[in-house]
């Protein structure tokens, strides 16, 4: 019994650790912790010692490769820089200083390229950076960074933010912002930008004409939210600096073309709404009045409200109504109403407005005037889509 069980005792010893001279076991040092740093690690691939047992660990230990310290973007598996940090450009696989590469720049793209300077370093042309040391009578070319003889009557070397006026005198530079162009011209300061520099800055915009939020209608539905037209520049008939009517958005107005709401003698036109006023077409004036003869709610304006449409050389004039449908080609309304689906009003002593509803198109050159009405029995239904358009006249 005693030699059995030391034969087995052999063969359980000759398997953990015999295998002959050069095999690997686990409880061999050096192996031990190569496993433990791959496990720990968490490497790849499966790791076998002696192509015994699977302990889940990667044989290899892939280090990382650092790139150069001014890199800002890095692959570390190969040591290859993409982009550099400010202040640096790409050398190959090396980030150089634009110090170094060009005098006073601070941002570069490569070797002869500078994107920004260090003041007074001026960026000329040639993407270099050069600074001006000017003696008096003669003024740096911020071109070429070179001192220009200074033209006769004018001031050069000005301190500071100061320019020369022309007359031999240092003044104050550009004063303006866009907040002072709003200012000074109405509208909002996102409507302005500054273009010029010196003397010669101006105030500049894409637009024809700026809303004035603090000028409103006088009438007695929610003035408040209608705000006044004014033009910024010459178009159509409409000069720079005319007061208009009254929008609620530039959404009512194009900004583009001729089209305008305007004012006469008889008052100012409003559009509110989904109303849309465009290309060269016009609303404008008053003279609206309830049955009493006395001005309407909206303060007698003509108006042009909900999803109604005026466009091409419409007009839209003398207190009139525009509530839906489409007036365009060279159809004028003159103290009309139109209304989606009301019903012909009948005539009142004293009631001066139109006395015509209509659901459908006015166009061509066709003129609608004051008691003038279309559609039906009197008035328009909700499927009578009536159209007037050549040269008709309708008119009370």
């Amino acid at each position: 019994m005693k030699h059995f069980f030391l034969l087995i005792s052999c063969v359980v010893v000759f398997t953990l650790c015999g295998r002959g001279a050069n095999a690997v076991g686990v409880f061999d040092d050096a192996m031990s912790f190569q496993l433990a740093r791959a496990t720990k690690l968490g490497r790849g691939k499966a790791y076998s010692i002696g192509g015994g047992q699977s302990f889940g660990a990667q044989a290899e230990y892939q280090k990382e490769i650092a790139c150069d310290s001014n890199c800002a973007v890095c692959d570390k598996t190969t040591g290859t820089c993409s982009q550099c940090r400010t202040g640096y450009y790409l050398n190959g696989n090396v980030c150089s200083s634009c110090l170094s590469a060009i005098n006073n720049c601070l941002v570069c793209s490569d070797a002869r390229t500078c994107l920004r300077c260090d003041a007074p370093a001026i960026l000329t042309a040639d993407k270099m950076c050069r600074i001006c040391a000017c003696s008096d009578g003669t003024k740096c070319n911020a071109q070429t960074a070179e001192c220009d003889v200074c033209p006769a009557g004018e001031k050069c070397g000005c301190d500071g933010e100061k320019v020369s006026d022309g007359n031999g005198q240092c003044v104050e530079g550009c004063q303006k912002t866009p907040e002072v162009c709003a200012q000074e011209n109405g509208g909002s300061a996102s409507d302005w930008r500054v273009e010029g520099t010196g003397t010669q800055c101006a105030c500049a915009t894409d637009k024809k004409y700026v809303l004035l939020a603090d000028e409103h209608p006088s009438m007695d539905y929610s003035p408040d939210k209608y705000k006044r037209v004014k033009a910024v520049r010459d178009f159509g008939s409409v000069k720079a600096g005319t007061l208009g009517g009254y929008i609620e958005s530039e959404a009512n107005l194009s900004q583009t073309g001729n089209a305008w709401v305007g004012c006469d003698s008889t008052g100012c036109a409003i559009v509110g709404g989904n109303a849309k006023v465009y290309d060269n077409a016009l609303v404008s004036g008053g003279g609206s009045t309830d049955y009493g003869g006395k001005k309407d709610g909206y303060g007698g304006a003509t108006r042009v409200l909900n999803n109604a449409q005026v466009f091409g050389n419409a007009k839209v004039l003398n207190g009139s109504s525009l509530y839906a449908g489409k007036v365009y080609g060279n159809a004028t309304f003159h103290g009309a109403e139109v209304y989606k689906d009301a019903p012909w009003k009948p005539s009142y002593p004293g009631y001066n407005a139109a006395q015509m509803s209509i659901a459908g198109e006015v166009f061509g050159n066709a003129h609608i005037y004051a008691g003038g009405y279309i559609g039906g029995a009197g008035g328009a239904g909700p499927n009578n889509n009536p159209k007037v358009y050549g040269n008709a006249i309708l008119a009370g």
